[in-house]
């Protein structure tokens, strides 16, 4: 009962944390290196066949999906990407490591079940400023909380995000 419902949130968590420029697939590799280690650092070195394939096509699509993308994943390619990688965390036998890895995306789905609650109107789109920085409707997702408190570009929103999964995956693996 566990794997498939931890797949199934895992998917949605990457597909609901995406939104700028390279954001899921960045994401996405950190969380995956961040497996590697995990696996090699436990042993575990014959499963990394199992996540190698996605790493290498992810890290080949993140060349062209980073600011400015010239290709995007839409739902499908960022729900098979979190299916991947909660079938990898599934896979390794450690869901405690895979749910502090995956931290920001869940202080993203909490966001976004606060704003529902609250009845807060749907905006989905912020928009670009003259100077290249973007104005976002509201703080109510993880993504958007930079740049609503301070005038940040999109490529400098989304670095913040990288740093928030790399800190996520370096508590996970002292955890």
């Amino acid at each position: 009962i566990i794997a498939p419902l931890f797949v199934m949130v895992t998917t949605n968590l990457v597909n609901m944390h995406s939104g700028y420029n390279g954001l899921q697939s960045g994401l996405s590799l950190i969380m995956i290196i961040f497996l590697i280690i995990y696996a090699i650092l436990h042993e575990q070195t014959k499963t990394l066949i199992f996540i190698m394939p996605l790493f290498g096509a992810l890290l080949a699509f993140f060349f062209y999906n980073r600011y400015p993308s010239v290709i995007f994943e839409g739902n499908c390619g960022s729900l098979a990407i979190g299916a991947g990688i909660g079938s990898y965390i599934v896979l390794l036998g450690n869901e405690i490591f895979g749910v502090i890895l995956l931290g920001p995306h869940i202080m993203n789905f909490f966001m976004y079940i606060y704003w529902r609650l609250r009845n807060y109107p749907i905006e989905k789109f912020g928009s670009v400023r003259s100077d290249e920085t973007i104005s976002v409707p509201n703080y109510l997702t993880l993504k958007w909380i930079p740049p609503y408190f301070f005038r940040l570009t999109e490529r400098k929103s989304t670095h913040i995000m990288y740093l928030l999964s790399f800190i996520s995956g370096i508590c996970a693996l002292v955890v």
